[in-house]
């Protein structure tokens, strides 16, 4: 895990997953007993030392997966994640948890942005769309910003070229009129604190 800080917001970086915690830090991270399934988690006071693993039911399901407690430091707060196709799936499993629903997610596909490096409209297909959510019970905004990951960045290899070439018409975001791969190092700077300033 590496924590670094970007537009003055604490970022966690987990695997491809970039996570922005909003205004305020969120509490710390959850406790193993907290990722447990209820039904499965052992009273503080019977926890034996010596236990280290817990057999998940087979009827266990996504909901009894993700926290009990967790989402708790999301209130009042915006989440955003930003990764790649792996991680926008799991957008999709948190938003539902979030707030119980599985159409909640808002697909935003265009962005005008007034000036800079990438001035004008962005557009995004529906693979790689900026995604939202609200969980209204905590007050909690989540977004997904899709990136295509580190070799995105120059000099790009020419496999990854070829292999993005052919997905432009899915994963291509447009820019200066045609799709394209985009740095993440330009979306970061020119590109995702607009999505942010304008969805949130």
């Amino acid at each position: 895990m590496v924590r670094i800080c970007w537009a003055g917001l604490p970022i966690i970086v987990l695997c491809s997953c970039i996570v922005i915690y909003g205004l305020q830090q969120a509490t710390p991270a959850l406790t193993r007993e907290a990722w447990r399934p209820a039904s499965t988690a052992t009273p503080s006071s019977t926890r034996s030392t010596e236990a280290s693993t817990t057999e998940m039911p087979t009827s266990t399901t996504w909901s009894d997966m993700l926290p009990t407690e967790g989402l708790i430091s999301l209130r009042g707060k915006n989440l955003i994640l930003a990764g790649d196709s792996n991680d926008r799936n799991f957008f999709h499993v948190l938003c539902h948890y979030a707030t119980g629903k599985s159409d909640q997610v808002q697909y935003i596909r265009k962005l005008e942005i007034a000036s800079g490096e990438y001035s004008g409209l962005i557009t995004w297909p529906t693979e790689a769309a900026t995604m939202t959510c609200h969980d209204r019970s905590r007050n909690a905004s989540l977004m997904f910003l899709f990136h295509q990951g580190v070799y995105s960045l120059p000099p790009q290899p020419d496999w990854f070229l070829e292999f993005v070439q052919r997905r432009l018409g899915t994963h291509g975001i447009g820019a200066r009129g045609k799709a394209r791969v985009v740095p993440t190092t330009d979306l970061a700077r020119n590109v995702w604190p607009e999505a942010i300033q304008q969805n949130l």
